[in-house]
């Protein structure tokens, strides 16, 4: 027989004695007032007889009189008993309704409805995919998870009819959950195998039942607690011991996060961190902590309130994020040409080693910096049309020229790509290729091309160019002289080839210290030197030629070894023709060697 029958007979037990014992009382009342209405007893004529029954009669209703009042109070006690279990019927009616409300939107995985000012984003779902969508409507909606729900109806139910549910835990996703004292010792006696766990506590001094059940973890229930640990058919009451969480912190991860907890608990403010927990399996997620550290009113350290997401999808896409960053980079700073990457302010964001070591400063101090502060001032209109062009979505490619730190320029060439941020040129993605020693190699193969190689003055095609061009210009007077080393053949047959070519550098420095930097000097011959003086007239032109012979003069004046004689000869052409004029100077200029010999 159960506790409940028992109950059951021992209320109509006590039902029925009341009833008899009313009936009884009443009976023996009627009796002794009967009796005395048919002998009238004065008080002072009583007879023995009289007296005897009167105070029997009187002691039979006292004894009856406490019976029924030891009744009554059992019957009391019966009906605080029967309320308290149609309290806790309810009770057990709200967990089961409540049970199937949790089970229903943890099998449909959550609910989404609109968010609003008392729906907002649960922060403690944004581990999960989706937990905000928008319909194609416009509409932004949210996920309410089941403690979500039962939370929201429980406040509206509560309102309406003042019966109070909730869900709560030893290790709450959400720290409003965390429980209260009573809750805490019901949980941990769920955790010792209780099935149920009920009592009575005093609120605004009457008294109002309390009922805890257990909440068995099921398949469903992973979305939103896998990352704590929790498995198929665990209570999702309370945790297995207090040590849980850190005895499932990763073991590289545990000096970390105990200094983060007696960081909390020393600075007495909410912090925060990320670490990695092992699961059963072995497997690892990755856990975003937050906690506040609780105390008492005597500022007793009581333990920290928290909450914990599982971050590992986040944390898996950084890694590849990373991952993929670190090659980029690596490749980018390998690259054998510079690449820059600057903001809408035209700011560098980046630059690679390449780039850095070509204008000669480590790449932290040029992040900040822009193009302009390291381009030639001249070429700074340049740097802004292709800046302009591409910020109509263009492509550029041109080549400017940037100082380097120890004052040497170099000559690059930019192609520029615009960078697009959301929709919009934010900036400029450029490759710089160094064109300094290419430019070197072009200018000293167009310096050959036009220059003699041994002496460093023009040659004989640049100088017949010239004289083309300046004939067809008619820039008229133009004076030429033409000069030839003396005994040229002689010197190189007894003194050797490099006495007859220092005698041709010598030969080249005396006319470059006499004519102007417009002038023209270039070694037509082996022995024979040219030179075009524009805009010179026959006077001026025959001035500078007794210049050079002075400086010849002065030459060989120092020469210790081997003189340097030149014969020379110049015309000037005032209406005919260049060509005739040069015919004119080097006929002169055999005059005067005929004149040096005789």
């Amino acid at each position: 027989m159960g506790l409940d029958s028992l109950r059951f007979l021992f209320r109509r037990g006590i039902d029925t004695i009341t009833y008899l014992s009313i009936s009884v009382v009443c009976y023996t009342q009627i009796a002794v007032n009967g009796a005395m209405k048919e002998k009238p007893m004065p008080n002072l004529s009583l007879t023995p007889l009289g007296r005897r029954f009167t105070l029997l009669a009187w002691v039979f209703v006292a004894a009856w009189t406490i019976i029924i009042t030891v009744i009554l109070i059992m019957r009391l006690s019966a009906t605080r008993l029967e309320t308290q279990d149609l309290a806790r019927a309810q009770a057990q009616t709200l967990l089961e309704l409540d049970q199937g409300l949790r089970l229903w939107a943890s099998q449909h995985g959550g609910v989404y409805v609109p968010i609003d000012v008392r729906t907002p984003p649960n922060p403690y779902l944004a581990h999960i995919p989706e937990r905000d969508i928008t319909t194609p409507a416009g509409v932004h909606l949210t996920l309410m998870n089941p403690a979500y729900i039962l939370r929201q109806f429980g406040q509206e139910f509560g309102a309406r009819t003042g019966i109070e549910n909730r869900i709560t835990s030893l290790k709450p996703l959400n720290p409003i959950n965390a429980p209260d004292e009573w809750e805490r010792d019901a949980l941990m006696q769920l955790e010792r195998g209780a099935r149920q766990v009920s009592g009575f506590v005093e609120k605004n001094r009457a008294p109002v039942l309390r009922m805890m059940r257990p909440m068995m973890t099921e398949e469903h229930c992973l979305k939103c607690h896998a990352f704590q640990g929790y498995q198929v058919g665990d209570g999702r009451g309370g945790v297995r011991d207090p040590d849980l969480l850190f005895r499932i912190v990763h073991p590289a991860d545990r000096a970390q996060f105990a200094a983060h907890s007696a960081r909390v608990r020393a600075e007495k403010l909410p912090g925060a961190i990320e670490f990695r927990i092992l699961l059963p399996d072995q497997s690892e997620r990755w856990i975003g902590h937050v906690c506040q550290p609780v105390f008492d009113a005597t500022d007793k350290f009581l333990g920290t309130r928290g909450s914990n997401r599982d971050i590992t999808e986040r944390k898996q896409l950084e890694h590849e994020l990373q991952t993929q960053r670190d090659f980029a980079m690596t490749v980018m700073d390998t690259m054998g040409q510079g690449l820059t990457v600057t903001d809408a302010d035209s700011r560098f964001v980046y630059v690679n080693r390449a780039y850095a070591q070509m204008v000669g400063l480590p790449s932290e101090e040029l992040i900040g910096k822009q193009p302009a502060d390291a381009t030639l001032a001249e070429d700074h209109m340049a740097l802004a049309r292709a800046r302009a062009e591409r910020h109509t979505g263009k492509t550029t490619s041109y080549e400017t020229r940037f100082h380097r730190a120890d004052g040497s320029i170099v000559t690059a060439l930019i192609t520029g790509v615009p960078r697009w941020v959301s929709g919009k040129v934010a900036g400029t993605i450029a490759v710089v290729t160094d064109l300094t020693a290419q430019k070197r190699v072009e200018e000293q193969l167009k310096f050959l091309s036009t220059h003699d190689a041994l002496t460093g003055v023009y040659n004989r095609a640049f100088f017949e160019t010239e004289l083309a061009r300046l004939g067809a210009s008619h820039e008229l007077p133009v004076s030429i002289i033409v000069a030839d080393v003396d005994d040229m053949k002689i010197n190189n047959d007894t003194r050797g080839h490099a006495a007859g070519d220092e005698l041709l550098k010598r030969a080249a420095r005396v006319f470059q210290a006499v004519f102007r930097a417009s002038d023209i000097i270039a070694r037509i011959g082996g022995d024979e030197f040219a030179l075009i003086l524009p805009g010179t007239d026959a006077p001026t032109a025959a001035g500078m030629i007794t210049r050079v012979r002075e400086n010849l003069a002065e030459l060989n004046s120092h020469a210790t070894d081997l003189e340097l004689n030149l014969s020379l000869g110049v015309a000037t052409a005032r209406d005919s023709a260049l060509e005739a004029t040069f015919k004119i100077a080097d006929a002169r200029m055999y005059e005067d060697k005929r004149a040096h010999k005789s």
